[in-house]
């Protein structure tokens, strides 16, 4: 075997048939590669090309997971529309795979027409201020905005009168029985407590006298109790003064929107008094008195 790198050059080694080095051949002129197949030819060097290896150059099904190494492939060895639906088995690409989202975003299409997922923004608002036509809502804030904004109602009602209307001062009447859906609504002890917001009253009462005054007449509102009983929406009698006579029962109607701008405590209160007395606070100058029978609130929230 030549020693000299002179004598080398050009040649290659390999084993005779009894397994010892031998000079195989030597190599004459130059080489070249068909780069249409894949390969190049750098510096005497055979190698794939880095997009070499096409589809058309892989049979079909001929590459597995068990080919590719984990995090082998990268964007820029795929390309463009080369992996269709055909070539990505079921469930294979998982979530940790996808590119990551912004917080409170889902994927969606709220465009109005045909078009590749979007990040849809996802508000997290109480009193749904945003408005947005293509925004989500959470589930905490639905339920919040409904809870504050869908119509609720309270209902209170006395079974019996059993309080005499005085003239010496207001008589609370007697809300015995009581039925509510909201929480910004409630009855204790004949009080109503009302959270912030608007709200229509409406106040019915069957009113008995007990004597045959006929200039006495009874009042009726709902009032602040927290602030001096200060009338919030009046009532009437509906009759004509003079017609108030003893045992006869007259009906009283007391109707009216209520905007609170904080947590007020209302009741429905009475008292008698003559003609020409217009408050329900007025001193009353009689001795007459009657009873509400049968006296129901109703409360609706509107806002």
């Amino acid at each position: 075997m030549d020693t000299s790198a002179t004598d080398r050059a050009g040649k290659i080694l390999g084993f005779d048939s009894n397994g010892n080095i031998t000079e195989l051949a030597q190599i004459q002129g130059s080489a070249s590669v068909d780069t249409s197949r894949g390969l190049q030819l750098v510096n005497n060097q055979v190698g794939v090309k880095d997009d070499g290896i096409t589809n058309s150059l892989i049979a079909d099904d001929a590459v597995d997971t068990a080919q590719i190494a984990n995090d082998a492939v990268e964007q820029a060895q795929i390309a463009d529309n080369a992996v269709g639906t055909a070539q990505v088995v079921d469930s294979a690409i998982t979530l940790a795979k996808m590119q990551d989202i912004n917080n409170l975003r889902v994927l969606g299409n709220t465009s109005g027409s045909d078009t590749a997922p979007q990040q849809v923004v996802v508000h997290n608002e109480t009193n749904m201020v945003s408005d947005s036509p293509t925004a989500l809502a959470t589930q905490q804030s639905i339920k919040a905005y409904v809870d504050n904004n869908v119509l609720r109602s309270l209902f209170v009602y006395q079974a019996n009168g059993n309080t005499s209307i005085s003239t010496s001062g207001n008589t609370t009447c007697p809300l015995t029985e009581s039925f509510s859906d909201s929480a910004s609504m409630s009855v204790n002890a004949n009080i109503i407590t009302l959270t912030a917001g608007t709200y229509l009253v409406k106040a019915d009462a069957n009113i008995g006298m007990n004597n045959n005054n006929n200039d006495n007449f009874v009042q009726g509102a709902i009032v602040d109790t927290g602030n001096s009983d200060a009338v919030l929406i009046a009532g009437k009698l509906l009759h004509s003064h003079n017609d108030f006579a003893s045992n006869v029962t007259h009906d009283f109607s007391c109707i009216g929107k209520l905007t609170l701008t904080g947590t007020t405590t209302v009741a429905l209160k009475f008292r008698t008094s003559s003609i020409g007395e217009s408050n329900i606070g007025d001193a009353g100058d009689v001795t007459g008195m009657g009873t509400p029978i049968h006296a129901t609130v109703y409360i609706e929230k509107l806002g």
